[in-house]
């Protein structure tokens, strides 16, 4: 690598969970150099003014059609595809996991993902509603993301909890702390980070999902004392799902004039 810090390449979808980006930009800024590429239905769920200016400025559909103009101009998705080391797309959602499983090439993303090297990682975190989780279509298009890239597609399953929709059930992105956990294993296993960055850990999750293992810290001498009246792990969901909802109402908000619009995409997208 020359020296240079790991790349990755991230792709948002147009999931409810790309209220999150913003934070996941942050971690992985800590491990890598990151580009942000984004749906039409993703820029209904994300603040830009919120994202880091590292990963600005971020690209889209009409990013592809302004860079080129004539034969032998750059083509974004040939230059994005030669510039990452690993390519996370988080959320995943269910819409653009049946059009990658496919090979449909239909926006800025799904032509990354067509002309993708699989001999390096591509790293996926669904995000869809329970019911579309369950559906076999789902297992039967992650599976064959795996047969195109073997060991090289990651799939970081989503986490149970309560979904957008109001529903019970496993669907919700993992933490963004596990995404960036897992993209910096990925990352250490194909020597593309260790000489680089020293391996500190992160954050652990306070999401329902598992919990990649973490090297041991030091606890601090005090705890803050929490309400005995209500268990820890209780408190610590209220305080996600709170988190989450203001979140999701300033994105509404932001697209009140689109609000039909809006449902559906989060519909389509599984909630």
């Amino acid at each position: 690598m020359d020296g240079r810090r790991p790349r990755v390449l991230l792709g948002s979808t147009g999931s409810v969970a790309s209220i999150k980006v913003a934070g996941l930009c942050r971690l992985l800024l800590e491990i890598a150099d990151v580009k942000l590429m984004v749906t039409s239905s993703a820029k209904n769920f994300i603040n830009e003014a919120d994202l880091p200016t590292e990963v600005k400025p971020v690209l889209g559909d009409e990013s592809e059609w302004r860079q080129w103009r004539a034969v032998g101009d750059p083509v974004l998705h040939i230059e994005l595809r030669r510039w990452a080391d690993i390519l996370v797309v988080a959320p995943l959602s269910a819409n653009t996991l049946a059009k990658m499983a496919n090979g449909l090439a239909d926006n800025l993303l799904t032509c990354v993902v067509r002309a993708w090297d699989f001999t390096r990682p591509l790293l996926v975190a669904p995000a869809m509603n329970t019911a579309m989780w369950t559906s076999p279509f789902t297992s039967r298009h992650l599976d064959t993301l795996t047969e195109l890239g073997g060991a090289n597609v990651v799939v970081v399953p989503p986490v149970s909890k309560r979904l957008a929709c109001g529903d019970e059930g496993t669907g919700a992105m993992a933490a963004p702390e596990d995404i960036t956990a897992r993209c910096r294993q990925v990352l250490e296993s194909l020597h593309l980070l260790a000489q680089i960055i020293p391996a500190e850990p992160l954050p652990k999750s306070t999401s329902h999902g598992r919990q990649l293992q973490q090297p041991e810290q030091q606890q601090p001498a005090t705890q803050p004392r929490q309400d005995a009246s209500v268990p820890a792990g209780a408190q610590e969901e209220s305080t996600e799902a709170a988190a989450e909802a203001a979140d999701l109402a300033r994105a509404k908000s932001r697209d009140a004039a689109t609000g039909d619009e809006a449902v559906m995409v989060a519909a389509a997208a599984g909630g």
